[in-house]
């Protein structure tokens, strides 16, 4: 399987931290509802 987008984890911090740049584009790539790897998370 293929994932069209990957997604780290600095893109989550990155919604919710205080740049609002980064914010925003943050928020676009979480809503092409991204792969999060089981090994990120662990």
């Amino acid at each position: 399987m293929t994932a069209k987008c990957f997604a780290d984890t600095n893109v989550v911090l990155c919604v919710i931290g205080k740049n609002s740049r980064k914010a925003e584009i943050a928020r676009g790539i979480l809503a092409a509802c991204p792969v999060v790897s089981a090994q990120v998370i662990n």
